[in-house]
């Protein structure tokens, strides 16, 4: 059984329990998910700013291993809106309405459906 990775958010900054200092990501964090002993953390990006692989995975230890893998988007502007584990499945939605599965070891995506 996987041992639990206990976290706090803090705007941008994210607070893992045993770490002296917070992971401090480029924007704020919207939500974390953890899968795999990864932690998947999905920020929020600025209006006006264009960030599609705004997806990131952290290992228990606060060190980024990967940023979701770049794919073709409708539009220029799609960032990721939600991040959830589905059948232990780390799985994405843009705002192009893509359903994308990431995998949790290295940020491969696959887009897996439409939902809008």
């Amino acid at each position: 059984m996987e041992n639990p990775i206990n976290y706090t958010i803090d705007g941008a900054n994210l607070v893992l329990s045993g770490l002296d200092l917070p992971v401090k990501m480029p924007y704020p964090i919207e939500k974390v998910v953890v899968v795999e002993n990864t932690l998947a953390v999905l920020l929020t990006i600025p209006r006006g700013t264009v960030e599609n692989e705004n997806v990131m995975g952290l290992n228990a230890d606060g060190e980024i291993i990967w940023q979701i893998e770049r794919i073709p988007h409708v539009y220029e502007d799609s960032p990721y809106i939600n991040i959830a584990v589905e059948n232990r499945d780390l799985i994405a939605f843009n705002w192009d309405g893509d359903k994308v599965n990431i995998s949790p070891t290295n940020g491969k995506a696959k887009r897996i459906g439409y939902s809008k």
